[in-house]
């Protein structure tokens, strides 16, 4: 876990792993508005442009993801993208609510909508701590990689 920006508890921020040489990037479809920031350690924290690939050269090479994404929509969402063998750890909620991971998805209509769609080398995945969900705020979140 790493210490938020500005707060006193421990964020156990979205992570990616990589089990094997990996690249990972977060694509967009529609419209969709979010800031997200990426860190190689949780502690610096940089902009993050959707699409842009990130490699992960090494076994072990790591990448947080934080930010205020929502989907809007059942044509408006965002996909993970990945290569390579990559675990995912962390809480998923950090990608919606930055340093300050809650326990709901109230208000966030298809946030998580085919987040992992297509990423069949993923061998772990994040936890999932929301206890007031959305409408179809998990809708297709897993499948087969979608052309």
């Amino acid at each position: 876990m790493m210490l938020g920006a500005g707060s006193l508890h421990a964020v156990d921020y979205l992570c990616f792993t990589a089990v094997e040489v990996s690249s990972v990037k977060l694509t967009k479809k529609g419209n969709i508005t979010a800031t997200i920031q990426t860190s190689t350690d949780g502690t610096t924290w940089t902009d993050y442009t959707f699409d842009t690939n990130i490699a992960l050269a090494g076994i072990g090479d790591k990448v947080y993801f934080k930010g205020n994404y929502k989907g809007t929509g059942p044509d408006d969402y965002a996909s993970f993208r990945m290569t390579g063998k990559i675990a995912a750890s962390g809480n998923i909620m950090t990608l919606t609510d930055g340093d300050d991971p809650g326990i709901s998805l109230e208000g966030k209509e298809y946030c998580f909508k085919s987040l992992f769609s297509g990423c069949n080398n993923l061998i772990k995945a994040p936890e999932l701590p929301a206890t007031i969900l959305a409408n179809n705020c998990y809708m297709d979140m897993s499948g087969t990689a979608q052309v």
